[in-house]
């Protein structure tokens, strides 16, 4: 039988430590593994691994220290008794190396263990490859034998090459979940320490194998699962690099114009720091260092941010980056990448929205392989990934330039997890873009100390004012909003207003909650959309064909969606749980969004006006005060 693992006894200050390594690795790197992390196909389980080093380490003890079992046996007695329980086990103990530790200082490939410097060459070749293939990922073991798949090699040699480039410092190996030894564990994926629960394991064996379940959507983290982290590659500064064609829908306007030449300025000072090498930190975030690594394009909604930060992108690719434009939520990141798909065609381009079912009969992100690309088959020259903020748990220190869309948004604003993903994918010296209508108190606090810089743009593209909402507010809508699904129930002035529509006009209704929607669906006669509805995408391409269809939405679709011709109900707008100021504003920016149809009206129903309510109302007023100041309105001196 080929010899799959041996024993190293390595010095580790305190005496001999005996490690379990793959036979397969060059001796010069051999002894720097730590314990094998993976079952290998045909090979030593994990189980069996770490009770083997369990018992060599109880025996490499001595005196009052060493367990009383093991008594004074010696390396022959040892070496027979683990080579018995290996059978029993049904393991191949023929297939390990057990070295005496007293010739540990001599154990350089020699005897039974013999590697040959064709089978090192082979092995670095192997740990080259998936180096060129996996840059800047953040995987699990699991995921590291399917994204190898394409190349031909086996999960047994994918998993060997990988602990040769561990060997090799050129990527890292911690367990997916790791234990503090006080009866804590922490996901070395997603960074929680909560939600992390023992259990049977089939992989190890062990009854109380932790298992995290905070990111168990995104592939199930164990602890006798490996977690590995290969950095990204080192970034060019620009010389060389290829341009890289923008084309844009439509003219930028003169508010995007000074905004998308304030950004690409910044992004391009951030990324010049680049060029010097990886893996050194950027500036802090006090400001020290090389200043701000990060910009925040406040804008009001409507604006066209995300075209704008086409221009930033375009900057970070001819540099030689890659680039990562994430988006909280799976609608919007659709949206952005069938934008960007026009923009720079679909060379080096890449959809991540995890499990989807496309639409076969649409062209670009939308539909086809493209948007089922699955996050570990990136291909080596995709420099452009548009992605939910959940698949950036996947990348490490991969992107030069990441730009993140509603930032306030949720599931993003207020999670540890989504934070650590994000910041994680981002390059140490990279730049980061957050866009947002609606910036929380936290974030311009940061912009007003310093932290990052900002970038401004108070008027929507077309040139048109924000529709300023209006409210109505009475004791019939409290009656209604305790039987939404009676038709009769519906204020007879809120149904006025839904009557007076211009001709050619939609009406999207929005509602607290998913109940809420169901049930005023069923009132209004319209189709409902919300997060747990199985054909939502579906029912949002009819409705964007229609040309004057009802929609009953959840706050699934208050962002980054556009629909032409549009008037905004917000339902129950009370319902201050759901509906805060954020909320309230990015709803009503739903309206009046098309440069065909620039007006829209807006209509807050609710039983009593909150202050969610008047805080949402005036902050799109006062845009629209600065925007006409600033001369970026229609007949305010727009060009």
């Amino acid at each position: 039988m080929p010899l799959r693992y041996r024993v190293a006894w390595v010095a580790d200050g305190a005496g001999l430590m005996p490690l379990v390594v793959p036979a397969a690795v060059p001796a010069d790197v051999g002894e720097r593994l730590e314990m094998l992390a993976w079952p290998a196909a045909g090979g030593l389980p994990l189980y069996a691994a770490r009770w083997l080093q369990a018992v060599l380490a109880a025996w490499s003890l001595h005196g009052p220290h060493r367990p009383r079992w093991l008594g004074r046996w010696r390396w022959r007695r040892l070496r027979s008794y683990l080579t018995d329980q290996l059978e029993a086990m049904g393991l191949p103990a023929a297939g390990l190396y057990l070295p005496e530790p007293a010739a540990a200082g001599q154990d350089t490939g020699a005897g039974p263990w013999d590697l040959s410097q064709d089978v090192a060459a082979e092995a670095r070749g192997r740990a080259e490859l998936l180096e060129l293939l996996l840059r800047g990922r953040c995987l699990l073991g699991t995921e590291v034998v399917r994204a190898a798949r394409a190349t031909g090699l086996t999960p047994g040699e994918t998993l060997l090459g990988m602990e040769t480039l561990v060997a090799m410092g050129r990527a890292h190996r911690v367990a997916a979940v790791e234990l503090d030894g006080r009866g804590g564990a922490t996901c070395r994926r997603c960074g929680s320490a909560e939600g992390i629960y023992p259990e049977m394991c089939g992989a190890c064996g062990s009854p109380f194998c932790p298992r995290c379940s905070r990111c168990a959507g995104m592939g199930v983290a164990r602890g006798c699962e490996p977690l590995y982290l290969i950095p990204g590659p080192l970034v060019p500064g620009g010389a060389g690099a290829p341009a890289v064609p923008l084309v844009l829908p439509h003219a930028l306007s003169a508010a995007q114009a000074r905004a998308a030449e304030r950004l690409t300025g910044a992004v391009r000072r951030g990324l010049s720091s680049l060029a010097t090498g990886v893996g050194q930190p950027g500036a802090s975030e006090d400001g020290s260092g090389a200043g701000p690594r990060g910009c925040l394009v406040w804008a009001v909604t409507g604006a066209g941010k995300t075209e704008v930060a086409f221009g930033a992108v375009q900057v970070a690719l001819e540099m030689g980056g890659a680039v990562l434009f994430a988006a909280p939520r799976r609608e919007v990141a659709v949206d952005i990448a069938r934008r960007a798909w026009e923009a720079f065609g679909g060379e080096g381009f890449a959809l991540l929205i995890g499990r989807c079912r496309p639409d076969s009969d649409r062209d670009g992100p939308a539909g086809g392989h493209a948007a089922a690309t699955p996050a570990t088959s990136l291909t080596p020259g995709c420099r452009l990934v548009v992605a939910t903020t959940h698949q950036a748990l996947r990348f490490y220190q991969a992107f030069s330039l990441v730009v993140l869309d509603e930032v306030d948004a949720f599931p993003y604003a207020g999670s540890d997890m989504l934070h650590l993903a994000v910041d994680r994918a981002t390059h140490p010296k990279g730049y980061t873009v957050w866009m947002s209508a609606t910036p929380d108190r936290r974030t311009r606090d940061r912009v007003r100390a310093g932290h990052w810089e900002v970038v401004t743009i108070a008027a929507r593209h077309h040139g048109y004012p924000l529709p300023e909402p209006s409210v109505y507010a009475g004791r019939d809508v409290a009656r209604w909003q305790q039987a939404p699904q009676d038709a009769s129930q519906v204020p007879a002035p809120v149904r006025r207003w839904m009557e007076a529509r211009r001709p050619a006009t939609r009406l999207l209704v929005f509602c607290p909650t998913i109940r809420h929607v169901e049930a005023v669906a069923a009132a209004l006669g319209a189709p409902a959309c919300h997060s747990r509805h199985p054909r939502r995408q579906a029912v949002l391409d009819a409705f964007s064909t229609s040309r004057d269809g009802v929609l009953v939405a959840s706050t699934l679709l208050e962002r980054g969606l556009t629909f032409s011709g549009l008037d905004v109900l917000v339902a129950f707008a009370d319902y201050e749980a759901i509906f805060d100021e954020a909320a309230l504003v990015q709803m009503a920016g739903r309206a009046g969004r098309s440069v065909e149809r620039p007006e829209g009206r807006v209509l807050f129903v609710a039983a009593r006006r909150t202050a969610a309510m008047r805080r949402a109302v005036e902050h799109i007023r006062s845009m629209n005060r600065r925007a006409r100041r600033e001369g970026l309105l229609c007949g305010g001196g727009m060009v």
